[in-house]
């Protein structure tokens, strides 16, 4: 039993059906990110960017295991700078469209995000300031992905993040890269 080592023999799907990797394939993604916490002023959303890498593990169900770590970094005018670094594990079900793959990946874990506050003090009363936060999150993405047969492939991704804790940071990220 266990999630590791995949079973030996793999069934190949049909088209439109349920694909399952035969060995671990990495990923490494980049693009862009528009970021919130519930502390932001003056605006609703930063823009910068962002950065995912991971891996995608074969188990013995019809879902890979997926953990990966995620980077968000967002500035505005007036507004302050975000950077949100993420760590956590996902499953991910796969399926062929074509010559491509499509998934969609469910996860979760904690991070560490650094973001503007508003702060009181006697000296300069209320002012923003950056502070770090640890915060649990869930991760919906979605993507796709070539290389049907598992060999290298470009991957096309969109992420929507939702942090809790103190701030409860939020992101939407756009990204592209290769997964091999």
């Amino acid at each position: 039993g266990g999630l590791w080592p995949p079973p030996r023999q793999r069934v190949v799907a049909d088209e439109g059906g349920a694909w399952q990797p035969d060995a671990p394939h990495a990923f490494v993604l980049g693009g862009n990110s528009w970021t919130t916490t519930s502390s932001l002023v003056n605006a609703w959303f930063l823009h910068g960017g962002a950065a995912s890498l991971g891996v995608e593990l074969p188990t013995r169900w019809r879902f890979a295991l997926v953990p990966r770590i995620g980077v968000d970094a967002g500035t505005g005018l007036n507004a302050g700078t975000i950077w949100w670094g993420r760590l956590g594990a996902g499953a991910r079900l796969t399926h062929r469209l074509g010559g491509l793959l499509r998934y969609g990946e469910l996860a979760a874990g904690m991070s560490v995000i650094d973001a503007p506050v508003q702060a009181y003090d006697p000296v300069r009363y209320w002012h923003n300031e950056q502070r770090a936060f640890g915060a649990p999150f869930v991760q919906a993405t979605g993507g796709l992905r070539g290389g049907a047969a598992g060999g290298h492939g470009a991957v096309l991704e969109i992420g929507f993040t939702v942090g809790g804790g103190a701030v409860r940071p939020d992101a939407i990220d756009v990204l592209a890269g290769i997964a091999f």
